[in-house]
């Protein structure tokens, strides 16, 4: 009998079993040589005994296979770390760490990506939309049967979700926050497809816009920030770019933007097009993020300037009659300390002075001299 138990002054088996033979039978939800372990008393994430995905044995969670951790609730395959339509892993600006991307730091800033799968950021969308722009126009072109562009994508596809609206429904409030894409289409008459995505938890949603839009006139434009609009003239209230971009200097000309916000070195994505001479179809274009350098215009310009030097003269105008009233009291003290020890310091002419000029009379002057 004393072998089922744990030690001399414990109860059989715990108390949670019978012994049989010099071993233990335990009861149900106990196991251990002396049914000394609660099989219950694993961690229990989410009111779940090992996270759903394992056993607790012997007072630990024995997990199942692809899981990990003390309580299994590390999961091990990376497939939750692809942003759906995207064969990179965290969007390649991230790892997988227990199913979940954990967003790397951006390479000389102070700051890391974020989103989901770590694809928020204006780096980002031009890559991202030319991504989706093929998934997109397959959509378009089989509206009805959204089956035939999944077909050979496979898991990529699993968690999409494509739906169509008009001009005016797609720049509304409902999709106000979400990004905005654009497909050259060379076969339709250069003609371009407007589309936005968003995430709703892990799922993307994909909207397009029903109608195919005309290509712009001008061969620079900008669609990637929807808050930003750009002109090829100088409207008022326009702000030059100076471009910082081989690309688009090799255009040769001059972009004017209205940013509703304020700072220099504002980032912006563009999207250049080189049009042949009837202006329908291009035979060039790119996507570009280069860095502005925003020129202030002069108006602020001037208004900055003009404040820092009345800030400076107010401040040497106190700082002068700060320093008068200073010496004025320190001479009087002055005064009165020479007075009471018997000085006299009221003007006067100083003993010791000798005028350095001197008069002197020529005695042979008008004949006046006597022999």
């Amino acid at each position: 009998m004393e072998k089922c138990k744990i030690s001399s002054e414990a109860k059989l088996c715990s108390g949670r079993g019978i012994c049989k033979c010099g071993q233990c039978e335990c009861q149900n939800g106990f196991s251990g040589n002396y049914c000394e372990y609660d099989d219950n008393s694993c961690p229990k994430p989410n009111d779940q005994l090992c996270f759903g995905h394992g056993r607790c044995i012997r007072g630990q969670c024995t997990c199942d296979l692809g899981y990990s951790g003390k309580d299994c609730s590390c999961k091990m395959d990376d497939k939750d770390c692809y942003a759906p339509y995207s064969t990179e892993v965290c969007s390649g600006k991230g790892q997988c760490i227990c199913g979940a991307c954990v967003c790397d730091t951006k390479k000389g800033k102070n700051e890391t990506y974020s989103g989901v799968f770590c694809d928020s950021c204006d780096d980002c969308v031009a890559a991202r939309c030319k991504e989706l722009g093929n998934y997109a126009y397959c959509n378009y072109i089989h509206r009805d049967n959204k089956a035939i562009c999944d077909r050979d994508e496979g898991s990529k596809v699993s968690n999409i979700i494509v739906e169509f609206a008009n001009k005016s429904e797609i720049n509304g409030p409902k999709l106000y926050m979400a990004t905005r894409c654009m497909k050259d289409l060379e076969t339709n008459n250069g003609s371009v497809m407007i589309f936005k995505y968003r995430y709703i938890n892990r799922d993307l949603k994909i909207t397009i816009q029903e109608e195919f839009e005309s290509p712009p006139i001008a061969n620079i434009w900008n669609f990637i920030r929807s808050n930003v609009t750009c002109r090829l003239s100088s409207p008022k209230g326009y702000t030059e770019l100076h471009l910082h971009s081989t690309a688009l200097n090799a255009l040769g000309v001059s972009l004017y933007c209205y940013l509703p916000y304020t700072g220099f070195n504002s980032r912006v994505c563009v999207t250049t097009k080189k049009f042949s001479k009837n202006r329908k179809k291009p035979f060039s274009s790119a996507i570009i993020c280069p860095t502005w350098e925003l020129n202030p215009r002069p108006v602020a310009v001037l208004s900055a300037i003009g404040l820092v030097l009345l800030i400076g003269i107010l401040t040497v105008i106190i700082w002068k009659i700060l320093v008068d009233m200073h010496d004025k009291k320190e001479y009087k003290k002055f005064k009165d300390e020479a007075l009471a020890a018997g000085y006299d310091v009221s003007p006067s002419v100083n003993p010791v002075y000798q005028d350095p000029c001197m008069n002197f009379s020529n005695p042979v002057y008008n004949n006046q001299c006597t022999t």
